[in-house]
């Protein structure tokens, strides 16, 4: 048996208490929303949570995004806790806040939709209520509200990794997830991302799911655009521009996503020659490590390719001068088409 088996084995077993009491709690939880002993708001318009059962890496933000563009005729709003900011309570996007304002994705959100209204607030029902007494909105997207049941939504989206279903994994902090497998019926809409195709065995995922006839499930494929420079004058390239030049220009991977095989297995099979320097999650750039990045460019000659969560907190930290030679990868989600009917009427209703 290999190396990361017994890793997993060891963390496993180490963690198996702590997860069963967390379990617990959520089982717990759960149950007193379900009983109505705890309370849930409700608001007069659409709310549509997307979330999902696991941490990190379902496509979240690329799924909030695709709902932006395709309620492109709707006054939408977007509320986020905004994850790891270095900040508390309410506050408004505007084009002067910082990303440890907001936290990384609600301010690629807003850089790249900046007429939409964006807002964070951990509070979530407190969000809701100030963006509603600010703003006349047709509807709200609450990014990574699943768990977060003070507030009952008129929609709630789950989205699930066709690369890592959540059937076998524990519960944290032995495992990735927040919920049990069960915790996916109070799903109205099931996303299974990152799929190869559109065309998918959907009696296969409403077993392996466990889902509920009433549920609608839909499948997403993520694809990727061409690269372009984080400068303000933005060049672009094409894939396979990328692989031909990275037969004689040094280029390094960076990223600080939750999954990497999605964007390690696209440029693999473009043959781009590459480095990869790997961080966690979220992961807030130090000054060392930024300087690090500027040296690879100045001193090495390498150009940067990264994500756009990523690009969002290094396009803040490191000079102009050096923007030109950062590109961003950016994605776009391809969803079954009957998933735009079903939004599209949650809306209307």
């Amino acid at each position: 048996m290999d190396r990361n088996f017994w890793i997993k084995y060891i963390r496993i077993s180490t963690l198996w208490i702590p997860s069963k009491l967390f379990q617990s709690i959520v089982w717990v939880r759960n149950k007193l929303f379900d009983s109505n002993i705890l309370k849930s708001h409700t608001f007069k318009i659409p709310i549509i949570c997307v979330g999902n059962i696991s941490v990190g890496g379902t496509g979240k933000t690329p799924m909030i995004e695709y709902l932006i563009e395709l309620l492109t005729n709707y006054k939408i709003a977007v509320l986020s806790r905004g994850y790891k900011r270095k900040t508390k309570g309410f506050i408004w996007a505007t084009a002067n806040t910082k990303p440890y304002e907001i936290g990384d994705e609600p301010y690629q959100i807003y850089s790249k939709y900046p007429n939409i209204i964006v807002a964070v607030d951990e509070n979530r029902v407190h969000g809701v209520t100030n963006i509603l007494n600010n703003n006349k909105v047709d509807a709200i997207l609450l990014d990574d509200a699943f768990q977060h049941r003070k507030i009952k939504p008129s929609t709630s989206i789950v989205l699930v990794d066709y690369n890592n279903i959540p059937t076998n994994n524990a519960m944290l902090p032995a495992g990735n997830l927040r919920e049990p497998l069960s915790a996916i019926k109070r799903a109205n809409i099931v996303v299974v991302t990152k799929c190869n195709t559109l065309n998918n065995d959907e009696h296969y995922w409403r077993s392996k799911l466990k889902l509920k006839s009433t549920q609608q499930l839909y499948f997403c494929v993520t694809q990727y655009q061409d690269l372009k420079t984080i400068a303000l004058n933005s060049s672009k390239l094409t894939i396979s521009n990328l692989a031909q030049l990275s037969k004689t220009q040094k280029i390094l991977l960076v990223t600080g996503i939750a999954h990497t095989n999605t964007i390690v297995d696209f440029l693999n099979s473009h043959n781009v020659s590459y480095q990869h320097k790997k961080f966690n999650d979220h992961h807030n750039f130090t000054n060392n490590e930024i300087e690090s990045l500027i040296t690879y460019i100045t001193k090495y000659n390498y150009i940067i390719i990264t994500t756009e969560k990523d690009a969002a907190r290094i396009k803040y930290l490191i000079h102009q001068e050096y923007h030109s030679k950062i590109y961003v990868l950016p994605i776009k989600n391809c969803v079954t088409p009957e998933f735009n009917n079903a939004i599209k009427t949650a809306i209307q209703h």
